[in-house]
């Protein structure tokens, strides 16, 4: 009797437990929950420029994600190889730079009023941070907050 009881209560616990599986979100859909996919700029109404970057994540087929630079006359395009929420609600990103041979990681946060900013940046084994704390490691000055443009005000310069 009691070997039956367990036999049943083994088969209710296995009937009782989800039958899906979880899947992990693409980069894609990570960018898109937290936020980032589109342009984003210092100043949205003044053209990319080496003090003005436009930084664009733009989703692709299959759940990826690139992250364009415009630097006024310098221009890449690079892969997010991963995409994490923290708990703290930063979004921790790892690109590769292709023409750098360099695979970074970022940590991105956004303000109340939807603005983002890098507070960390460095190698993915987390070393040679060039921004640590919200600051650049050169100067020590904060990182500036950038705004999501609009579609127009993304290519009107372009």
């Amino acid at each position: 009797m009691l070997a039956l009881a367990r036999t049943l209560g083994l088969v209710l616990v296995v009937l009782a437990a989800p039958s899906g599986v979880a899947r992990a979100a693409t980069t894609a859909e990570t960018l898109a929950q937290w936020g980032l996919l589109g342009t984003w700029a210092l100043d949205c109404s003044q053209p990319a420029s080496s003090g003005n970057g436009y930084l664009t994540y733009l989703a692709t087929s299959g759940g990826k994600v690139v992250h364009r630079r415009e630097f006024g006359s310098r221009r890449d395009s690079n892969d997010v190889l991963e995409a994490t929420i923290g708990r703290d609600g930063t979004l921790e990103l790892v690109i590769h730079f292709s023409a750098l041979a360099q695979t970074r990681k970022f940590v991105l946060m956004k303000g109340p009023d939807g603005r983002v900013r890098a507070m960390a940046n460095s190698t993915v084994e987390g070393t040679e941070y060039t921004v640590r704390d919200g600051r650049f490691t050169s100067n020590n000055q904060p990182t500036p907050w950038q705004v999501r443009c609009s579609r127009e005000q993304a290519f009107q310069f372009g």
